[in-house]
């Protein structure tokens, strides 16, 4: 008798407990086949809306990208571009430039430049001898690297989607290379104004762009002060009009703080190598306020502009602005300051008009006659000078005015030290007017050495502090002779009376020469300039004169 090895209690095989027959199980390869159809019935009904889903997030994230026409450019224009660019220096530091958005219409936006406008400046910039620089090649540089070729480093501002769809094409066919500066916690938002992530990934991953940091989302301006005044929220307290006061300093501390750690983490997290450069919203750096309204002297900015430029030179390598109270282009002085001022460029900048500016900017040797050269002079506003008939006694002068300035190159002699500029000055009668021949210009150290018929001074420029005096044979015309070297500065006039003054050690006395005339009483006649030159001081020379560097 077989023995049963259910449980006592147990219903019969086959059967339920409710006494119900029981199918007996289907075959594995039955189950395995309904299996099969109940994922097909499922894949049916989600995969067209997984896949519109899909497309639908590509188009939000990456827009189309466009290859427009290459600019048309006459041969005689590329040889006036190429002309403009010969006798510069085959290596010299670069010129950084400041885009914003690509678009093909403008729509009035002063801030916009069309594809085929950043076309043409970049061919006109190769006709010159351009080339672009990586963001680390730049770096590396500033951080006191080999002085790169002739080139320029392209940089655009807040990172909007024009770069994606129009710029990088245009880059790929000239095989240059550019800098965006992101606005990290706008990146996506407000599509399709601002480049998505994805388009930033791919955008690196082309060799042609590098990405540096804009702040996380302190690229806003707004009420800085009780009398309604605006600012950006980089470097100025909130101002809250419903209680009237202006936030904290530690909160505004901690907010910055807090802000730029944001940005750094957004990086981070996207796979960008950490950003090496900080470009100022609006650059509105305000890291200096001007003082007595003469270029190259200034005073400390508030303690919230001295705390994030603080904060910033130690997070970042360099800053970069637009607007600077003097010309601050990339070198050695600025390296000290670590702040670089950039060109802007617009939508009604030409490409001659930018080229032009490129060259006004590239560094140029301390050597030359820079009187022959007029169209390397600038106003006090650093702005071109039209004429500099005022300084060589042929006019025209200012009405209203009695004392005239220009500097020459003060863009392109920005780094010179270890020269010595001499010129002669005439005109000198007993009512008081005077030749100034200005040293270290734009630096924090510029000296202006004053001639008058029967005295000579040295004087810190923009200040009016007299440093040193010396009585002069009475004449109306003396010879100037000044050796700018290391943190010396020796004054000769007329071969006999000897001047000198010692300025802060360091790369911020670097700075080339500015003329200035002043007659003095206004009935009285204008002194003139004549027969300036200006010539490198090599080290053996120094040393055997017993010179300072």
């Amino acid at each position: 008798m077989a023995l049963s090895l259910a449980p006592p209690g147990s219903p019969p095989a086959g059967r339920s407990p409710s006494g119900r027959d029981i199918p007996p199980a289907a075959p594995p390869r039955r189950r395995l086949l309904r299996a099969l159809l109940a994922l097909a019935a499922v894949l049916v009904v989600t995969v067209p809306f997984a896949v519109a889903w899909r497309l639908h997030e590509a188009r939000e994230s990456l827009s189309p990208q466009y290859t427009t026409a290459p600019a048309d450019i006459d041969a005689q224009t590329l040889n006036k571009w190429r002309a403009l660019g010969s006798g510069l220096p085959q290596h010299a530091a670069p010129v950084v430039l400041t885009y914003h958005d690509v678009r093909p219409d403008s729509d009035g936006n002063r801030f916009v430049v069309t594809p085929q406008q950043l076309d043409a400046q970049l061919t006109a910039l190769r006709a010159a001898g351009y080339q672009t620089l990586t963001a680390d090649q730049f770096v590396s540089y500033f951080q006191g690297g080999a002085v790169p070729r002739r080139s320029v480093l392209l940089t655009f501002d807040d990172g909007t989607d024009g770069l994606w769809r129009y710029a990088d094409r245009i880059l790929a066919r000239h095989h240059q290379h550019a800098t965006s500066f992101l606005i990290s916690g706008r990146v996506g938002k407000h599509r399709p104004y601002y480049l998505s992530w994805e388009e930033v990934s791919r955008m690196a991953r082309s060799g042609r762009w590098d990405f540096q940091d804009h702040t996380h989302d302190l690229h806003s301006r707004g009420v800085v002060g009780p009398d309604g005044r605006k600012g950006s929220f980089l470097t100025n307290r909130i101002y809250n009009p419903a209680d009237g006061k202006l936030e904290s300093l530690a909160h505004y501390r901690a907010r910055v703080r807090s802000d730029l750690a944001a940005s750094l983490r957004d990086f981070k997290s996207h796979g960008l190598p950490r950003p090496r450069l900080f470009a100022y919203p609006f650059s509105d750096a305000d890291s200096a306020r001007p003082g007595n309204g003469t270029p190259g002297k200034a005073t400390p900015g508030s303690a919230t502009t001295v705390y994030a430029r603080n904060l910033l030179r130690q997070l970042f390598a360099a800053t970069l602005t637009d607007r600077t109270f003097s010309p601050t282009p990339a070198g050695r002085r600025s390296a000290a300051q670590k702040n670089i001022q950039r060109l802007e460029v617009f939508s009604g900048t030409t490409p001659e008009a930018l080229l032009r500016e490129v060259v006004s900017r590239t560094p140029l040797p301390p050597s030359g006659r820079p009187l022959e050269q007029p169209r390397h002079w600038a106003k006090v506003d650093w702005h071109h000078a039209e004429t500099i008939g005022f300084l060589t006694g042929r006019g025209p002068y200012p009405q209203g005015r009695s004392y005239v300035y220009a500097s020459y190159a003060p863009y392109a002699t920005a780094d010179w030290i270890d020269y010595t500029a001499s010129v002669d000055i005439s005109g000198l009668n007993a009512r008081g007017p005077r030749g100034n021949l200005v040293v270290r210009v734009g630096s924090t150290s510029a000296l202006a050495i004053r001639v008058s018929r029967d005295t000579a001074q040295i004087a810190a420029a923009g200040d009016d502090v007299v440093l040193v005096r010396r009585e002069l044979p009475s004449s109306a015309r003396h010879h100037v002779e000044v050796t700018v070297s290391g943190t010396r500065t020796v004054a000769v006039i007329d071969g006999t009376v000897r001047l000198s003054v010692d300025s802060p050690p360091g790369p911020s006395s670097r700075g080339g020469i500015g003329l200035a005339v002043s007659r003095g009483a206004r009935a009285n006649s204008w002194p003139a300039f004549a027969d300036l030159r200006v010539t490198p001081i090599s080290r053996t020379s120094q040393t055997s004169a017993g010179g300072h560097r």
